[in-house]
């Protein structure tokens, strides 16, 4: 009993610690990113689910990471990547580390879906 409670305790640092880390170096990007946006504002994964909904999104031909535009191209007013988020120029930051982990999940999830419709239809023969 003594050695799974110290390996809880254990995952639970090494989660807290990676996922601080992480949303450390989003809030350092955002801050950096600021002068390029015309505002910014923090939010929680509710908000930014709400705002990502709205924008209808394009990967970059031959583009395999998970940097996204919107469609109003060549003026991209909403992109996602790198950890930074902009939505009609707008930058959002994420408020908390757990806010954080959800988001980039969502965002995985999504970029997934919207390249399932690009995929060419694989065939078994």
């Amino acid at each position: 009993m003594f050695y799974l409670s110290i390996t809880l305790l254990i995952l639970i640092l090494v989660l807290a610690i990676y996922s601080f880390v992480f949303w450390g170096t989003h809030l350092e990007m955002s801050k950096n990113h600021r002068k390029e946006c015309e505002s910014y504002g923090y939010a929680g994964h509710k908000k930014f689910k709400e705002q990502f909904d709205k924008v209808d999104w394009m990967i970059p031909n031959g583009w395999s990471g998970d940097f996204i535009y919107d469609l109003n191209f060549p003026s991209h007013k909403s992109s996602i990547g790198a950890d930074l988020y902009v939505f009609n120029k707008s930058q959002m930051v994420i408020n908390n580390p757990i806010s954080f982990f959800i988001v980039n999940r969502y965002i995985k999830k999504r970029i997934k879906q919207i390249r399932g419709v690009n995929k060419p239809v694989k065939v078994k023969w």
